[in-house]
């Protein structure tokens, strides 16, 4: 390390690098405090979001349970409307994949 460098770190000069480098330091966590803040955000929309699809798997399984009953295996209109509504719910229940998008 050259000896001007070292005794600028030792000076006057030397008191300004650490009160820069505190500054620094206090910016940096004031950046990971803020996103830990947005994660802690983002994890509440993802949970909100979980709950959403849970009430509707629920909705969507009552709803194939009560149409099932109209469909008695017979031909008519009422059964053949049954058996489309399960058809569409059980389609809409499937597990879709993911699309993970790069940020």
């Amino acid at each position: 390390m050259p000896t001007d460098l070292v005794a600028a770190l030792r000076g006057e000069d030397g008191d300004l690098f650490v009160k820069e480098a505190a500054d620094m330091l206090e910016r940096q966590q004031k950046l990971l405090d803020k996103d830990a803040a947005v994660a802690g955000h983002m994890q509440a929309i993802v949970d909100g979001l979980r709950n959403q699809l849970e009430a509707l798997r629920t909705a969507a399984n009552t709803a194939i349970e009560r149409a099932a009953v109209f469909d008695d295996g017979s031909d008519g209109a009422d059964a053949e409307s049954a058996r489309s509504v399960v058809v569409i719910l059980r389609g809409a229940l499937a597990p879709q994949p993911v699309e993970h998008q790069s940020s």
